[in-house]
């Protein structure tokens, strides 16, 4: 089989530590493999690239484990093409052990047997962190407002089958009135704005229960929780549209393309 990277290094990495294999093929012909190991702070990245430099590797191979490989992609990509390979397409036959396949990672590099996953770039993955991290805020949110509804059985306050939304204006006015003490239904659906304010007979009834203080202290922990994922989900709104703005002459050209695929 015809050898693509006289010179390569493949790369078995973990949380801690990684195993380096440098593969070369001498001049005569003959095939050489150097085994190192390295820690994974950012000191010991640093000693990995020095290595590849001074050896003159110009590509490297690892296999995209969980989030193991982007540190050590972020320091390599500055001095060598780095390929980041499927774990399953470059799974090894027989017992694993680091050694073994950091050779065999060598091995399937040297040959072009590897298909390098696409790698964004920094701006496309830093969006891709914010966009996440902001679903990851909206499902704990909605996690603080189902625990909120759930103490709200509990009590036997059936406000949710009335209010459209529990933590509108004037659900949320109900509930710090809760939490403040008041157990008048009366009043309490005296709070009721807008259009809810012809539902005042059913909202009396709804907020006729048992609520007590525990109950209050548990759901004050939660409307606190949700005030401060509203305020970090605000924040990355706007990080994310400050990142989208270069970008929107491309979003503007996709979704025209979009909308000429649907009127098809």
């Amino acid at each position: 089989m015809d050898i693509v990277y006289p010179i390569c290094c493949g790369v078995d990495g973990h949380q801690a530590t990684l195993t380096a294999c440098l593969r070369r093929v001498t001049q005569d012909g003959q095939i050489t493999t150097e085994l190192r190991e390295f820690g994974t702070t950012y000191h010991d990245l640093l000693a990995l690239s020095d290595w590849l430099v001074a050896e003159h590797c110009p590509v490297v191979a690892l296999e995209s484990t969980g989030v193991y490989w982007k540190p050590i992609y972020h320091v390599l990509v500055a001095v060598a093409e780095v390929f980041i390979g499927n774990a399953y397409d470059m799974r090894r036959p027989g017992k694993k052990t680091d050694k073994a396949d950091a050779i065999w990672i060598a091995e399937l590099l040297a040959h072009g047997l590897i298909q390098p996953s696409f790698v964004p770039p920094p701006e496309i993955r830093a969006l891709r962190d914010l966009t996440r991290t902001r679903v990851s805020l909206i499902q704990t949110r909605t996690q603080a407002k189902n625990r909120i509804q759930a103490v709200l059985e509990d009590t036997n306050i059936k406000l949710a089958s009335v209010a459209s939304d529990v933590f509108g204006k004037s659900g949320r006015q109900m509930l710090d009135a809760l939490i403040a003490g008041e157990r008048d239904p009366q009043k309490l659906a005296a709070m009721a704005l807008g259009k809810m304010r012809r539902k005042l007979p059913q909202l009396e009834l709804a907020l006729t229960g048992q609520f007590t203080d525990h109950h209050g202290r548990i759901i004050q922990g939660a409307l606190d929780l949700i005030d401060l994922l509203d305020t970090q989900i605000a924040e990355i709104d706007e990080q994310i549209e400050a990142l989208v703005e270069p970008l929107q002459p491309q979003i503007d050209q996709l979704d025209t393309k979009l909308r000429r695929l649907l009127q098809l």
